[in-house]
């Protein structure tokens, strides 16, 4: 990768980050049930922008690695919530895991096809 591919993936990176914390900022982070799609809808920007950043920031590492770790994280997180006041969530960690799918699959597919198949 030449020195302005680096420089663009560690920019997306920042872009891709700060877009995230942005959009945790307006979050309540105890919903209430009619704000639940908002809950699932932060989820998915936050584990998206992660899953993006990772693969950008990492380009030697697996994405199939950064899925599972990605997702094993979502599980830890639910986990550990309740000892800070919130609430374990299996539908977050369903959201998490369909989100770590959805950007998972153009990253694959960008990794197989190369131009020389056009």
């Amino acid at each position: 990768m030449t020195n302005l591919g680096k420089w663009t993936a560690r920019l997306a990176v920042i872009v891709i980050l700060v877009l995230a914390f942005v959009a945790m900022l307006w979050w309540d982070p105890r919903p209430h049930f009619e704000r639940v799609r908002q809950d699932h809808v932060v989820h998915f920007v936050v584990f998206y922008a992660l899953m993006l950043s990772l693969v950008l920031s990492l380009p030697k590492l697996p994405v199939w690695a950064i899925a599972i770790s990605l997702f094993a994280l979502s599980v830890l997180l639910e986990f550990v919530q309740p000892y800070f006041g919130r609430e374990c969530s299996l539908s977050d960690i369903l959201t998490n895991l369909i989100t770590v799918a959805v950007a998972t699959f153009p990253i694959w597919i960008g990794k197989t096809i190369r131009p020389s198949d056009n």
